[in-house]
């Protein structure tokens, strides 16, 4: 593959990795406050994702 491919590769699997450490905090988090800023980080990272805080429990 060429450099820069495997530069994306690492990217998005940075994001991925990065994306389920959020998820994980946001289901262990207990402050409303508190999810607010992780959703706000995982909307940064990832548009795509639901804005509805109970499909991010999976």
């Amino acid at each position: 593959m060429s450099r820069v491919r495997d530069k994306e590769l690492r990217r998005r699997r940075q994001r991925r990795a990065k994306l389920h450490q959020l998820k994980a905090k946001l289901a262990a988090s207990k402050d409303a406050k508190e999810r607010e800023r992780l959703m706000e980080k995982i909307r940064r990272i990832s548009v795509y994702l639901p804005n509805d805080l109970k499909d991010l429990d999976k």
